[in-house]
């Protein structure tokens, strides 16, 4: 793998970039323990469209659980398509996707 010039920032971030630049080869050298969710895998993609629905409701939070234990993790979040911005027991915020893009771009998601 080639050297890159980017370092993790030591806070969440998002990594972007045009596809085959090698962005999941650098996570997967950078953070090889990590839990991988491939969005591009049909199972994954139809096994999480069945479950997600088009909304999503307080009975669908019971029973979520949290990741506990990674250094440096300050929120939890779930982003659905659309709905009622909720949270989980554990402190999970399920946000419809419009209010996630929207806070983003305000600069105010992890605040």
């Amino acid at each position: 793998m080639l050297k890159r010039i980017f370092k993790a920032p030591p806070q969440s971030y998002f990594l972007m970039g045009p596809r085959g630049s090698g962005k999941s080869t650098w996570l997967r050298a950078t953070y090889p323990d990590a839990h991988v969710i491939d969005l591009l895998s049909e199972e994954t993609y139809q096994r999480l469209l069945a479950k997600s629905g088009k909304t999503f409701t307080d009975a669908w939070c019971r029973g979520l659980r949290a990741v506990s234990g990674l250094k440096g993790l300050r929120r939890r979040i779930i982003v659905y398509p659309q709905g009622p911005v909720l949270q989980t027991k554990d402190g999970i915020d399920v946000i419809p996707f419009k209010n996630f893009a929207d806070r983003l771009a305000d600069n105010t998601l992890w605040i």
